[in-house]
């Protein structure tokens, strides 16, 4: 259940369970100024297409940046954990000056617990 309470200067939002109690308070100090919606509806949002589309024109590149960047690493840092590689040299792979090997494909796939297909 979601609810909205809004007045031209206060608004609250209340996810999840909402008790009889803090419904009947809201109730007593908003009045009809109340929004409840008990029909949330959840997607998944790789099922979007935005997300398709999105997926589509990323390259392994763009999904090696993502992830380093996820996990809070330099690309100096990423490459002392793959194998010793330079900072230019996860450069050129994120911007697709090189290529990314099934090696070190697989080696990522390990370090962020995705899949190769990722990266290849």
């Amino acid at each position: 259940m979601l609810v909205h309470v809004k007045t031209p200067h206060t608004e609250i939002e209340i996810k999840g369970e909402i008790s009889d109690r803090l419904m009947k308070a809201l109730q007593s100090d908003y009045g009809k100024n109340i929004e409840v919606s008990d029909n949330d509806i959840l997607i998944d949002p790789t099922e979007t297409a935005w997300f398709k589309e999105t997926k589509t024109q990323m390259t392994p590149g763009d999904c090696l940046r993502i992830d380093r960047e996820n996990a809070g690493w330099s690309q100096t840092e990423l490459g002392s954990r793959i194998s010793s590689f330079s900072r230019q040299y996860v450069s050129d792979l994120e911007n697709g000056r090189k290529n990314i090997s099934l090696k070190v494909a697989k080696k990522l796939a390990d370090i962020f617990d995705r899949s190769v297909e990722r990266y290849v």
